[in-house]
């Protein structure tokens, strides 16, 4: 760290785990140094071998980061890289301040954004939601290194094609009746002549974080960046949020899917298509993380290898019923996934 600010004075004064998933460990550690006082630094550890999403890289994840910042997006400004054979990949960012959504328990129940006004609400769905917009607006040949043509040709087709080996990844050779039939559904109904852009992979208000006027301070969190239909990012958008609202009032002043479709293509500056397409693509994205981390905590010894929670959880089932399935009935292999997941 003292080489790459070029700083010999600077000394650890604190160091404290923030989260620890599956495919990285994030550390927060507070610098002191004699020439610029305070620093707080994030750093993003992998975890080789238990990564969710397919061919992610903490190197890409930077680069992705730093092609954001150039184009004036709000994301964390990477310090350095360590991607040497020596020790454990990581990343280190300088930390960005600001109010993240409350996870637990739930925005939709408690917490700030409950607590917002209806029209601050609106407010900071809107200034999110058009941050998502610009991201799909950026010149996606400044991420060329995004592109991979072993899946096919840049745009939906290569977006397909890395999709159906993560899914050949995740289930190695066994069969998955819905998400089989959701990636089905993809391929034969994809449209066609839609420009390509920087996907950002994991577009959510949980990887957002937000300033006290409700302004986007900074976005986070590049694992499953990719190239792609702009649309794939709104799509996973609304999945994630149709999952965390079921069961849960309507919140006055959230926009309503058609609202965040609209505030989108204002930001975007062109129409949306086939978002009941894309949204479906969302679903089998993320009936493969629930797969993918089911078969993770078998690894772990943290669930037996018999557990067949990842045929019947309520994403599959939220996933066939999009699709016009019968939806699986969740049951106890579930509730043994909820909390091994839980005590990770």
């Amino acid at each position: 760290m003292r080489e790459w600010l070029d700083d010999a004075s600077l000394e650890l004064a604190d160091i404290s785990a923030s989260a620890n998933g599956f495919s990285a460990q994030t550390v927060i550690a507070s610098l002191h140094s004699a020439v610029t006082g305070p620093r707080e630094v994030v750093l993003r550890f992998e975890h080789p071998g238990m990564e969710i999403f397919l061919g992610t890289d903490i190197a890409t994840q930077a680069a992705v980061a730093d092609a954001l910042r150039l184009n004036g997006i709000q994301a964390p400004r990477v310090i350095g890289t360590e991607t040497g054979g020596n020790g454990r990949r990581f990343m280190a960012m300088d930390r960005i301040q600001g109010c993240g959504f409350p996870q637990s328990p739930s925005y939709l129940v408690a917490g700030w954004v409950k607590e917002l006004r209806p029209e601050e609400r609106s407010r900071l769905w809107t200034n999110a939601l058009t941050v998502l917009g610009r991201i799909g607006r950026l010149d996606w040949q400044g991420c060329a290194f995004l592109d991979h043509p072993e899946y096919g040709k840049t745009g939906i087709d290569q977006y397909l094609g890395w999709l159906r080996a993560w899914r050949d990844d995740v289930l190695r050779g066994d069969r998955h009746a819905i998400i089989d039939a959701g990636i089905a559904y993809l391929e034969q109904n994809r449209p066609v002549g839609l420009p390509v852009s920087l996907i950002w992979g994991d577009s959510n208000p949980g990887n957002m974080l937000f300033n006290a006027d409700l302004t986007v301070e900074g976005v986070l969190d590049f694992e499953a960046a990719a190239l792609g239909p702009a649309e794939v990012d709104l799509g996973w958008w609304l999945f994630m949020d149709r999952r965390r609202s079921s069961g849960h009032p309507p919140m006055d002043g959230k926009p309503d899917r058609e609202q965040c479709i609209a505030i989108v293509e204002a930001s975007l500056g062109r129409p949306l298509r086939a978002m009941d397409y894309f949204e479906i693509m969302g679903g089998v994205r993320m009936s493969l993380v629930v797969a993918r981390t089911i078969d993770r905590l078998k690894q772990n010894g943290k669930l037996p290898a018999d557990n067949d929670a990842s045929l019947s959880n309520p994403i599959a089932g939220m996933l066939a019923r999009l699709l016009g399935l019968p939806e699986p009935q969740a049951g106890d292999n579930f509730r043994q996934f909820v909390a091994a997941a839980s005590h990770r």
